[in-house]
C-alpha cells in the first residue's frame, strides 16, 4: 500500500511541476525580479562580482547585496539564457523537496519525509514563489538543512554537525539579509548553554558561529552599516543604540511599503494554506499533550517562534519573507502526526487525504504569474525608450528596475544613501526652477518616464511630487524640455539644452 502511495505522490509532483512550468511560458519579469536578473546577467558577463553598478542610481553599491542568489542566477542564465530566470526557483524547489525527503527519511522516518513533502507543496506560497525570480526559495533551500543539522548537533553533539551547521549559516547570511536572524538564534542559544554551563554545546555553537563568520566574513565586514539598517527595519527604536540612523528616503520607503500587521497576518494564513495551518495546530496539540516526548523537537519550535516573531516585527516585511519557515512547519507537522498516529493504515489514510487535497489545489491553481508580469501598458514606453534613446542616456523612472532591464539604459531614482550615495533625492524636493534644472544636469538626466497614476502631492519614495511636475511644465514652456511620448498612462519628457 505504501508503495502505491509513493507512486501517487510522484505522479502528483509531475502534475504539480508541469502546471508551474506552463505558467512561465508567457511571463515577463517585473519589479525586484528585473533588478536581480540584471545582477545575474552582470555577473555572468563579467565572470566576477561587481563592486559598484554605475548604470543604476548613479552608482549602486552592489557589495551591499548578499550575492549567493545572483551567482546561482548567473549560472542558470549562462546555461538557459533569459528563460532561465523563469525556471530558477522551480529548480530550487525541486532541490528543496529532494533535500527534505532525503534528510528526513535518513534522520527521522520515510513516513515523516512523505508527509513533510506533501505539506510543503500544499502551501500556495510555495507554488507562487517558485514562479518568481526572488531569493526566498534559495533561503528556504539553505535554511532547511541548517534546521536539521542544528537539531542533530544539539541532540548529539558532534564536530561534523557543528561544522555543517556553520557552513549553512554562513550561506544563509550570503543569501538574504535575514540571515542575520539565524545568526542571532545561534548566539542566543550559545548564551543559554553558557548560563547552563554546558561546555560541550558552548564549544560546538562557538564553532558554528566562527565557521559562519569565516564563510561570510568579507560580506559582513563590508556591510556593518547595512546590518544596522536591517536591525533598524526590524527594531526601529533600537537603532540609535547602535549609533546608526535611517536616512529620509529609507524611512519613506519603509513607510510606503509597510504592510499593516493585521493584513500581513491574513496574508500569511492565506498563503500558508489550510493544510499547513492544520498541521501547525496539530503540532501545538502534540507539544501540549505529549511534552515529555515532544521536547526533543523543541529546537524546531523555538526556531519557528524566534524567526517568525522577529520577521513579523520588521517594518519592511511581506508574506513572501516567511517562505523559509514553510519547510520547518511542514517538518514539525509531519513529526507531530507520525508521533500521534502510530498505525501505518491511519498514516496512509491521512497522507491520501492530503494528496487528494493537493491534486485538487493544483488543478485549480491560479496563474500566479498573470498578476506579476510586465504589463503591455508599461512595456510600450520602455520599448520606445530602448528604440529612441542613445545607449549612454540616463532615465529617471519610478519603475527603476524594469526600465534598466528592458531599455538597457542608465536609470536613476532616489534611494537610501547607504545603497546609492549619488541618487537624485534632492531633485524631488526642489521647487526653484533654475536649481531644479541644474540638478537635472548634475545627475545627467536625459529623460523622465512619468507614470501618470503615480503623481502625488508629496514625495513618498514611489511617486512624482506636484512640485516636480510643475517644474517640468515650466521647462516645457521654456523649451528646456519636450514631451516626446504621451499616452493615457505614461509620458516621456526629454531634457533639451543639456549643459553637459
Amino acid at each position: 500500500m505504501k508503495r502505491f502511495l509513493k507512486i501517487g505522490v510522484l505522479i502528483f509532483l509531475a502534475l504539480y511541476f508541469f502546471k508551474l512550468i506552463t505558467y512561465t511560458i508567457n511571463a515577463r519579469l517585473i519589479a525586484d525580479e528585473t533588478l536581480y536578473a540584471h545582477f545575474a546577467q552582470t555577473i555572468a558577463v563579467k565572470k566576477a562580482l561587481p563592486h559598484i553598478l554605475p548604470e543604476l542610481y548613479g552608482g549602486l553599491l552592489f557589495y551591499k547585496y548578499p550575492p549567493l542568489f545572483y551567482m546561482i542566477g548567473a549560472a542558470v542564465y549562462s546555461i538557459f539564457g533569459i528563460n532561465g530566470f523563469y525556471i530558477t526557483n522551480i529548480i530550487l524547489l525541486t532541490l528543496l523537496l529532494a533535500s527534505i525527503f532525503l534528510l528526513v527519511r535518513d534522520y527521522f522516518s520515510e513516513d515523516v519525509a512523505l508527509l513533510a513533502c506533501l505539506f510543503l507543496v500544499s502551501a500556495p506560497m510555495t507554488a507562487q514563489l517558485s514562479l518568481y525570480f526572488l531569493g526566498e526559495m534559495l533561503t528556504a533551500l539553505v535554511a532547511f538543512p541548517f534546521f536539521v543539522t542544528l537539531y542533530l548537533y544539539l541532540t548529539s553533539p558532534k564536530l561534523r554537525y557543528s561544522i555543517l551547521t556553520g557552513l549553512l549559516l554562513g550561506m544563509l547570511v550570503l543569501t538574504k539579509q535575514s540571515g542575520i536572524l539565524y545568526e542571532a538564534f545561534c548566539m542566543v542559544s550559545l548564551l543559554w548553554f553558557a548560563i547552563r554551563r554546558d561546555k560541550e554545546r558552548v564549544k560546538g555553537l562557538t564553532i558554528v558561529i566562527v565557521v559562519s563568520m569565516a564563510v561570510s566574513l568579507r560580506y559582513f565586514l563590508l556591510n556593518l552599516e547595512l546590518v544596522k539598517g536591517f536591525i533598524g527595519m526590524a527594531l526601529p527604536n533600537f537603532i540609535p543604540v547602535l549609533g546608526g540612523e535611517i536616512d529620509k528616503v529609507e524611512r519613506l520607503i519603509n513607510t510606503r511599503w509597510y504592510v499593516p500587521k493585521w493584513s500581513l497576518s491574513f496574508s500569511i494564513v492565506r498563503e500558508f494554506g489550510w493544510v499547513l495551518i492544520m498541521s501547525f495546530i496539530i503540532t501545538a496539540f502534540y507539544f501540549i499533550r505529549r511534552w515529555r516526548e515532544a521536547r526533543k523537537y523543541l529546537v524546531f519550535l523555538l526556531l519557528f517562534v524566534f524567526l517568525f516573531v522577529l520577521s513579523f516585527m520588521s517594518s519592511a516585511v511581506t508574506s513572501r519573507h516567511f517562505l523559509p519557515l514553510v519547510p520547518l512547519v511542514s517538518l514539525l507537522g509531519a513529526i507531530s502526526i507520525c508521533s500521534l498516529v502510530k498505525k501505518d493504515i491511519y498514516r496512509i489514510g491521512l497522507a491520501l487525504i492530503i494528496l487528494v487535497s493537493n491534486v485538487y489545489s493544483t488543478l485549480s491553481m491560479p496563474d500566479y504569474r498573470a498578476s506579476y508580469t510586465l504589463s503591455p501598458v508599461l512595456a510600450e514606453p520602455l520599448r520606445f525608450l530602448r528604440d529612441k534613446t542613445k545607449p549612454d542616456a540616463t532615465i529617471l523612472s519610478c519603475w527603476t528596475y524594469a526600465t534598466l532591464f528592458y531599455t538597457e539604459r542608465n536609470v536613476t531614482w532616489p534611494l537610501s544613501s547607504r545603497m546609492a550615495p549619488n541618487s537624485p533625492t534632492e531633485l524631488f524636493y526642489e521647487k526653484d526652477l533654475s536649481r531644479f534644472y541644474s540638478l537635472l544636469n548634475k545627475y545627467k538626466i536625459d529623460y523622465i518616464l512619468i507614470d501618470k497614476s503615480r503623481i502625488g502631492r508629496e514625495f513618498d519614495s514611489f511617486n512624482y511630487p506636484e512640485s516636480m511636475m510643475e517644474n517640468l511644465r515650466q521647462m516645457v514652456k521654456k523649451e528646456d524640455a519636450k514631451i516626446i511620448y504621451d499616452t493615457k498612462y505614461f509620458a516621456i519628457v526629454e531634457i533639451v539644452n543639456n549643459q553637459l
